[in-house]
């Protein structure tokens, strides 16, 4: 049966029709718009693309309707129905539509399928959703006044409730614009149908307290034969009964929602709000079972909530409870609200008291025991972690061990309390000792020592079955050397001066085993070593026969070694030593072998002169008046030099120095303990005087200086006008710039064996232009300096006047000549001007008298 729904018109059916859209065929969309045009919430309209403005209302708004075959007077989920959506208006030709369903949250409800050509459908994305549409085709669009078109809708597949299908409808004159065009936007509203059935939960109370149970009521129309609960928060969280029970375990807000289910389909959820109200939260904190010890108590208790009255399960309020009785305990708190809530629940054991005797190691001798003794207790059992020992009411062990070594002095009542692997003590378990004197202890005395053994002996002791000994202070016991009933004991093996402390006990019948113990502290004698001397060299030459003498032995009983060799008995001993050292005599009284030997250091030094070695300080020759220095090995005691075969040096000193000349020889003879040597000559090496003399030209102002001797180490020259040559055999230097000066030239020669000789010459240098005066005459003088005849030579050989004149201008000699000397003896040495003058003209220079 088709419906036709108008906005007027109450539809009965449980479900909200979604939007529809119709969108018309315009001059570009004749075969349908794109999807988003429905006037649904979010979207737009097609006034975007005709004219004109949205209707809402009118006449033309009345001519859109929708109908469809709807059961019930509205739709069942998961249902498909014919959908028809049409519109009517005279003289319109062209029709478009577009058309979408939303449920009351604007989702998408439902989804559309085609069932002719005159339809399409299309979807697009709306505030992030996708929505579905169905709109005209091409072959759609044409009607004349009106237009239907019919497409199928499948409803959601669960109870939406209401539905609202949202519809726009395009109505064009088809004039080839959108001039014209009528817009016209009608929302449809579907509810669900009412074959449903409609869910009613319920309960007595909306409100419940925290962690109690809520009984609920379910109940539906139309004939329900299922029910679904949703419990969110709650405990269980869902439930199929139509009466279920639920708690929820935090205060607050919290809702019960019914669903039922008939033949037709599921109902819209019903929803039923609970209040959950606050209530106590006791909890006991620990374990779930406490285990303690009979006789002991456990405090259980919880933490003080405000407002909160608490009472236990025994009765018993307040917060904390003791108890020392197994069960089962839990509390209960009330809230000021009257909400309560029991804790939980923790069961309370006993462990069982362990049980434990005490005995000793006496127990079979009627628990008695000698004084001053020790005394092992011992427990019933060794299965406990912890034992506690007392003594006439004190504890004096804790032990792990179920044994207890005690000092016993008198009769005394002991106590025993255990601890068992669960913590638990036992009762404390007693047990008495009794106490038995001891027999007296032996007076001992030392009655014989020697300085290797020592004999004690001590007072017999009545009713007794022997006697023990003792030399580690009771460590270890034995018979006496005399026998187990003797009175006496010898201890061999000493030491000189070693001390021995002998315990000795008498056995004695029980309990007492044995009698108090006598102590005595006894020594070995000392040593009286041999009286023995020894005679012997305390030097000797190497090579040489050393002799020892041992006196003072004469009758006793000995052995002799040297430096722990083989003994011996000779007391005269020689052999030949090849080094220094001290020798050890260890003479052994063979009568007392515990007794150390006497020891007797014989010092002996082994003198040997291997190599004298004398020589000289210097390597090659000494310069004539150097002082020589000869040395010898310093390892020797005494030096007695010899010069030239005479005594010059006897001494500690292993060097002799002095001036010596060539050919001159030196020997020492040396000294050292007993030993003496010569060794061999040593001639001094002098280097002859080296020639240092030169002579030397003159070219000008230039001087050629030439050694007279060459092959020296070294020359050095000084010129005497300021300017030195270090190391030039044959320099040549210029005077130009003294001309006139006496200078005195010098050389000092240097040999390979660093000797040095010097020589020097004064030179009178001239005037250096009344030379060049001179030379143009045709006149040379030579030597210059003279000593006694100055040779003047004149090449020309014409008469020449010469004169000689002190600086002061005397003339002190005068003479003509051609070419010949000049006897200048009779001149007293000095610096004098010779003047030569030859026709008009005349020179002069001066001239330097040796």
């Amino acid at each position: 049966m088709n419906q036709f729904f108008t906005p007027k018109r109450i539809l009965v059916a449980a479900f909200t029709a979604a939007m529809v859209c119709m969108t018309t065929v315009s001059l570009t969309n004749s075969g349908g718009a794109a999807g988003g045009r429905t006037n649904a919430p979010g979207e737009s309209n097609c006034t975007g693309c005709h004219s004109g403005t949205l209707q809402t209302s009118g006449t033309n708004f009345n001519n859109v309707g929708l109908t469809s075959n709807f059961t019930g007077g509205g739709y069942i989920p998961d249902s498909t129905y014919t959908i028809s959506l049409s519109y009517t208006q005279s003289g319109k030709s062209k029709f478009g539509m577009q058309v979408t369903c939303l449920d009351g949250s604007n989702a998408m409800a439902g989804s559309f399928s085609n069932t002719t050509t005159a339809t399409s459908t299309t979807t697009a994305v709306i505030s992030g959703s996708t929505r579905r549409y169905v709109r005209q085709t091409s072959s759609g669009n044409s009607g004349s006044g009106g237009k239907t078109w019919s497409f199928e809708w499948t409803a959601p597949s669960t109870n939406k409730g209401d539905v609202t299908f949202y519809t726009v409808v395009n109505s064009a004159n088809n004039n080839g614009n959108t001039s014209g065009d009528i817009i016209i936007a009608r929302e449809f509203t579907i509810s669900p149908s009412s074959l449903l059935p409609v869910a009613d939960a319920s309960a007595a109370s909306s409100s419940v307290c925290q962690g109690a149970f809520i009984d609920l009521t379910g109940s539906g129309t139309n004939s329900p034969t299922s029910y679904s609960w949703s419990f969110p928060n709650g405990t269980p969280s869902s439930s199929t009964a139509q009466n279920p029970s639920t708690k929820f375990n935090f205060p607050g807000n919290n809702r019960a929602i019914l669903t039922v289910t008939n033949a037709k389909g599921v109902s819209a959820p019903d929803t039923f709000d609970i209040t959950v109200l606050p209530a106590p939260g006791p909890f006991i904190a620990g374990g779930a079972t406490r285990t303690i010890c009979q006789g002991d108590s456990v405090l259980l208790s919880v933490p003080q909530e405000t407002g909160v009255t608490y009472t236990w399960n025994t009765g018993a309020t307040g917060r904390e409870l003791w108890l020392s009785k197994p069960g089962i305990y839990f509390i209960n708190g009330v809230g000021t609200n009257g909400c309560d809530r029991n804790s939980n629940q923790i069961t309370v054991d006993t462990f069982p008291k362990p049980v434990a005797t005490l005995s000793s190691n006496v127990a079979s001798l009627n628990d008695s025991i000698c004084e001053n003794s020790t005394l092992m207790l011992e427990a019933s059992s060794a299965a406990f972690d912890s034992f506690y020992y007392y003594a006439d009411g004190v504890l004096i062990a804790t032990s792990a061990s179920s044994t207890q070594s005690v000092v016993f002095d008198s009769t005394t009542t002991y106590g025993l309390v255990v601890l068992n692997s669960n913590g638990c003590k036992s009762d404390l378990s007693p047990y008495t000792v009794n106490g038995r004197e001891r027999n007296a202890a032996p007076a001992i005395s030392c009655i014989a020592a020697t300085p290797s053994s020592i004999e004690f002996s001590w007072t017999s002791i009545t009713a007794h079955n022997g006697y023990q000994v003792s030399t580690n202070e009771g460590t270890t016991w034995k018979s006496p050397s005399s026998g187990s009933s003797g009175t006496t004991h010898l201890v061999t093996g000493l030491q000189p001066e070693d001390s021995v402390i002998l315990w000795v006990r008498s056995i004695d019948p029980g309990p007492c085993d044995y009698s108090l113990i006598g102590i005595s502290k006894c020594f070995s004698t000392s040593c009286v070593q041999l009286e023995a001397t020894v005679q012997a060299a305390e030097s000797i030459c190497k090579n040489d026969l050393w002799s020892l003498e041992i006196n003072g032995l004469s009758g006793e009983n000995y052995s002799i070694s040297i430096d722990g060799g083989a003994a011996f008995t000779d007391t005269i001993i020689s052999f030949n030593p090849s080094f220094s050292k001290t020798y050890q005599l260890s003479i052994t009284d063979s009568n007392n072998l515990v007794c150390p030997p006497k020891l007797i250091d014989v010092p002996l030094v082994v003198d040997n002169i291997a190599d004298i070695d004398l020589k000289p300080g210097k390597v090659g020759a000494y310069c004539d008046g150097d002082e020589l220095t000869f040395s010898a090995n310093d390892s020797i005691e005494n030096f007695d030099f010899y010069l030239n075969n005479a005594l010059v040096q006897s001494s500690a000193s292993n060097t002799y120095s002095s001036v010596m000349s060539r050919g001159d020889s030196v020997y020492v003879i040396v000294t050292k303990g007993a030993c003496t040597d010569t060794s061999e000559n040593v001639y001094a090496n002098i280097e002859i005087q080296a020639d240092a003399t030169f002579t030397y030209t003159r070219d000008g102002t230039e001087y050629t200086f030439i050694p007279n001797t060459t092959g020296y180490q070294k020359y050095a020259w000084d010129f005497g006008d300021g300017n030195v040559e270090p190391n030039d055999p044959m320099p040549v230097h210029d005077y130009a710039a003294s001309e006139g000066d006496e200078v005195n030239a010098s050389l000092e020669v240097t040999t390979i064996s660093e000797c040095t000789s010097l020589e020097s010459e004064t030179i009178q240098l001239p005037q250096f232009s009344n030379i060049e005066i001179l030379t143009q005459l045709g006149i040379h003088v030579y030597p210059n300096p003279a000593t006694d005849m100055v040779h003047i030579e004149n090449k020309e050989n014409k008469p020449m006047e010469v004169s000689v004149h002190t600086v002061t201008g005397e003339t002190v000699l005068t003479t003509t000549i051609a070419n010949d000397k000049l006897d200048i003896s009779a001149l007293s040495a000095g610096v004098y001007l010779l003047k030569v003058k030859i026709g008009e003209q005349e020179a002069s220079l001066r001239l330097l008298k040796k």
